[in-house]
């Protein structure tokens, strides 16, 4: 074992660890071993690394980013393991991405990252509630460790090791509308026109696979999309962006010009035999490309920068765990479980389930990872068993690399993903379902992936699977308005649920919602520079704001940067909510629409608030400024008047940084800054936004 830090970072490197692209620091000087003040246990074996720490009762432990169950990650097993999992139930301990990181609080704080891109497995207090047991089933790995005096220092320190957020052009902070699939150019141009006819904003569109010649990757179908080009050139002058899938399947035909690339230049993954490896997704038979190698990557690249020069402006990752319907190796399984009862005098029930389990397993079967291959620029042969994790954030640098040379910022999300590659990318939380349960559920996965570095993330509005209620609709949109990804995304087979679908009743609280999110467009857009600068989540639990791990109770409450406290009502037939709010008093806001609230001053406690089905609820903690702006049809249209909002009993101040919504450098010093300063015995405002008219509404209960 090889122990290097730098600063306040410990490195343990055990074996020969598979380099991953997920650290940014690349010098580490040596130092004693963080074991030595017996905060972790390490027993080391050739085949296996396991770490265990104790927990004391009142300690929290956040972290992992996108799994499931609580904010506070104590009381469950999960797995570090990417897969294709479209049922997000309480049993799962493994969803699309991998985030070995955890956030430990105390005195002093413990943050721990493993970079090991294969399957581990975190016991938190599941097998005994007072310890965490994490296994390593390998003998190489690098271990990061480091202390700190609170959660936020912790978090900062691991964004300091991993590098600082991807940054999309604004347009994407607007509102998404998805489906799979909207089939063809005309349906495309309805949902648009529809949007228009309802006055309900709208920046994005996207298409699901259908857009595809028989779901061949970077084809398209001339039949239902003839002119690709002329219809994002058309939606665009509504100031609507066209956004297409990507899978990472190549179809096996030799007429498709993808596939021969790809056979004669060897770009695909390999059985054991050395031939392409055989598997099935949508196209039918396909090969996966190798992201490990530098060559493929450059040639998947290419095909991403002809497809978006066809009018697209943004790329959408899907399918990149990778999935696996089934592969040769699990028909054959099938196969055999029939054979053995055809062969049996008299059946058992055992037999019968053997079968079903065998059919059930089909669907990314995890000994099908072993038998596939993957292989590196220096020709080292890989078991894609050891580098699973990494394929999603292969996939998506390859994506990424497509626009290195661009002079604007192109947007980018992705359904798989492993630690780091939240500099390159967004994240969605994959096919969630129409489930009152599934709305606390993103509250918790976004806090946490936050601060595992995925700034811009959010979970598909209304649910992906299942039927979406209109109340369920309604509240899942006045969530989604507070989180930076906003896109309303469905499956095929599940009911319709456009804004428009369910009346005029839902319409009206849907489309307000969205109004509200564009009014809150420059406070939005503008902590989300100020924290990707910073090396800073956006959304932050209260643990982490107030820096009192016992807050971390409240998890369905987190701030959106430092001056907006988001309280969603998430229960179904609920008028209200019970809500907390620690040391001081609050400004909250009970908004119908954008330019139609209440404002009422609460103090430091517990309250139950009212919020009727058309209305949000917002909170401003005292001596903290939110500003608002007409919202427009889309984020280039919004151009009104400023109105700054808050509860001042002292002189406070609020930066605003704006940018051109493209530009690559993100520095301070390269953001036009305004600075709204209030005090309360006489306001005044320095540094006004450029053709900006600005109003203020303050509250002022007198001086402290």
């Amino acid at each position: 074992m090889n122990t290097h830090r730098n600063e306040k970072i410990f490195r343990l490197r055990f074996g020969t660890p598979f380099r991953t692209p997920a650290v940014v620091i690349d010098q580490w000087n040596s130092t004693e071993a963080f074991t030595q003040n017996n905060i972790i246990e390490i027993e080391e074996t050739d085949n296996q690394i396991r770490l265990e720490l104790a927990l004391r009762n009142e300690q929290i432990v956040l972290g992992l980013g996108e799994q499931l169950g609580a904010l506070n990650k104590r009381g469950r097993r999960y797995r570090a393991w990417c897969v294709d999992e479209p049922h997000h139930n309480p049993d799962k301990d493994a969803l699309y991405s991998s985030h070995p990181v955890l956030f430990i609080s105390g005195e002093p704080c413990i943050g721990l990252f493993i970079d090991y891109p294969s399957e581990m497995d975190f016991d938190i207090g599941f097998t005994q509630h007072d310890r965490i047991r994490i296994t390593i089933p390998s003998g190489s790995a690098d271990i990061y460790l480091w202390q700190a005096d609170s959660l936020r220092e912790s978090s900062r320190e691991y964004l300091r090791l991993t590098g600082s957020s991807y940054v999309p052009p604004r347009w994407a902070f607007g509102y998404h509308q998805s489906r799979w699939s909207y089939p063809n150019d005309a349906s495309v141009r309805a949902i648009v026109d529809k949007f228009e006819e309802h006055g309900i904003p709208l920046d994005t569109i996207h298409v699901d696979i259908d857009y595809m010649d028989g779901y061949r990757v970077f084809t398209i179908d001339e039949k239902r999309f003839p002119n690709v080009k002329k219809l994002a050139g058309d939606l665009l002058e509504k100031g609507v962006r066209l956004v297409s899938i990507i899978d990472p399947g190549v179809k096996i035909d030799p007429d498709y010009s993808v596939y021969r690339e790809g056979i004669a230049d060897k770009h695909f993954c390999t059985d054991d035999d050395g031939h392409p490896y055989r598997l099935a997704v949508w196209p039918g038979w396909t090969h996966l490309p190798n992201f490990l190698s530098s060559k493929t990557r450059t040639w998947w690249s290419s095909h991403v920068k002809r497809l978006t020069e066809r009018g697209f402006a943004g790329v959408w990752n899907d399918m990149n765990e990778p999935a696996m319907f089934f592969t040769d190796h699990s028909l054959k399984r099938i196969e055999d479980a029939v054979v053995k009862l055809e062969d049996k005098d008299g059946l058992q029930p055992w037999d019968i389930f053997n079968l079903r389990w065998a059919c059930e397993d089909i669907q990314n079967y995890r000994e099908n990872f072993k038998t596939m291959s993957q292989h590196t620029d220096a020709g080292e042969l890989v078991n894609h068993w050891d580098v699973h994790n990494l394929y999603g954030y292969g996939m998506t640098m390859a994506t990424s690399q497509a626009f290195e040379d661009d002079k604007q910022r192109r947007f980018i999300f992705s359904r798989s993903s492993y630690s780091g590659m939240h500099r390159i990318s967004g994240l969605w939380t994959g096919d969630n379902s129409s489930r009152w349960e599934h709305l606390i559920l993103q509250m918790r996965m976004i806090q946490n992936l936050n601060l595992c570095g995925f700034l811009f993330c959010g979970a598909d509005v209304g649910g992906f699977n299942d039927h979406v209620s209109p109340e369920l609709l309604v509240r899942w949109t006045q969530l989604g308005a507070l989180t930076p990804f906003f896109r309303n995304h469905s499956a095929a087979g599940t009911r319709d649920q456009e804004p428009w679908q369910f009346g005029e009743t839902i319409l009206s609280a849907v489309r307000e919602a969205i109004r509200i999110r564009y009014a809150l467009m420059p406070y939005i857009y503008s902590e989300f520079l100020k924290a990707a600068n910073k090396g800073i989540p956006l959304i932050r639990p209260l643990a982490y704001q107030y820096e009192q791990p016992a807050l971390s109770e409240f998890e369905d409450q987190y701030f959106i940067g430092d001056s907006l406290m988001a309280a969603p009502v998430h229960q179904p037939n609920a008028r209200g909510r019970y809500v907390y709010l620690p040391e001081e008093r609050w400004l909250m806001l009970r908004m119908k629409r954008w330019d139609d609230y209440q404002t009422e001053i609460l103090p430091a406690g517990h309250h139950y608030v009212k919020a009727d089905l058309n209305e949000m609820l917002l909170f401003i903690p005292e001596n903290r400024l939110l500003i608002l702006t007409e919202p427009g049809n889309s984020t280039d249209s919004v151009s009104g008047r400023y109105v700054v909002l808050g509860l001042v009993a002292e002189e406070t101040e609020l930066e605003l940084w704006e940018d051109d919504g493209f530009q690559r450098s993100i520095r301070r010093e390269d953001c036009n800054i305004s600075r709204f300063h209030v005090e309360p015995s006489g306001r005044r405002v320095e540094g006004h936004s450029k053709n900006r008219e600005v109003c203020f509404n303050i509250l002022e209960p007198g001086r402290k």
